[in-house]
This record gives C-alpha cells, sequence and structure tokens, in this order.
C-alpha cells in the first residue's frame, strides 16, 4: 500500500495535468467555432482540426479514465490478497488439484525439490518472506505475564 500511494501521488499528477490538456484542447475547439463564425476558416478545415482536438481530447480522457480505475482496482487486489493469504490454510483444504498447483507455483516459485528422501524448497514468493519477518518480530516480545516468575499458592 506505501509503495502505491507514492505511485498514486505520481498519477494524481498526471492527471491534473491530463485534466488541463483536455481544458487547453476545448478552448482551442472554441476558438475554432469562433474562427468559423468569422469567416476565417471553411467548413473543410474546420472539419479537420475540429476531429483532430477531439481524437487527442479522447486520448486524454481515455487515459484520465484508465487511472481513476487503478486507483479503485488496487484496493479491491489488496482487499482480496489480504483475505486470501489470511484464509490460505482453509483454501488449500477446500480446493481441488488445479487450484493447489497454482497455489504451490505461487508460494514456491523454483518449485519444490524432492531428493529421494525430503521435500525442499529452495525459495518461497517474497510477501511470505516480509510476513515471517513482521511474525519475528513480535515473538521477540516478553510475553505479557512479564519475565518474573510465578509463585505457587
Amino acid at each position: 500500500m506505501d509503495i502505491w500511494k507514492s505511485k498514486s501521488k505520481e498519477e494524481t499528477k498526471m492527471k491534473a495535468n491530463l485534466k488541463n490538456q483536455v481544458k487547453k484542447l476545448e478552448y482551442q475547439q472554441q476558438r475554432i467555432e469562433d474562427l468559423v463564425i468569422n469567416g476565417t476558416f471553411g467548413k473543410t478545415t474546420y472539419n479537420r482540426k475540429k476531429e483532430e482536438i477531439n481524437n487527442e481530447m479522447g486520448i486524454y480522457r481515455t487515459r484520465i479514465e484508465e487511472l481513476e480505475q487503478s486507483k479503485d482496482s488496487i484496493i479491491e487486489v489488496v482487499t482480496y490478497c489480504k483475505s486470501l493469504l489470511s484464509n490460505l490454510s482453509e483454501l488449500w483444504l477446500t480446493s481441488n488439484i488445479l487450484v493447489k498447483q497454482k497455489l504451490q507455483r505461487i508460494i514456491f516459485p523454483d518449485g519444490i525439490e524432492f531428493d529421494g528422501k525430503k521435500f525442499r524448497t529452495v525459495v518461497t514468493n517474497k510477501i511470505f518472506g516480509h510476513l515471517h519477518n513482521i511474525s519475528t518480530q513480535s515473538e521477540n516480545l516478553v510475553s505479557r505475564r512479564g519475565v518474573e516468575p510465578l509463585l505457587q499458592e
């Protein structure tokens, strides 16, 4: 989410820039219409310029829409991933063999090795390394009781 937030700031700046470009094009379109009314431009020139401006505005508006959709979808993706990771054991137990194979490839990208006696995993997915670090940090904490010995009553 932190990475997404920093990326989101960049996208917000990009959206503002794109919106400014659209405003400039809308102003140009208005100027062209004024020039047609004054007789400076003919119908052919007007239609050509209008089409160029509309195409360019369409590109900018599409890009703005894409940026807005990516903002919504990242929240959904993070929520889904959090739910998936929280219920990974349940997902494993209730899944068919194809889903289990896909999960194995996600968790162990380099596969699982078997030397004839033991199963080994060389590499696990990076997310599990981060989760392990978080859980290891909390294991180093003192228990709520404290370190004093309990007295027998």
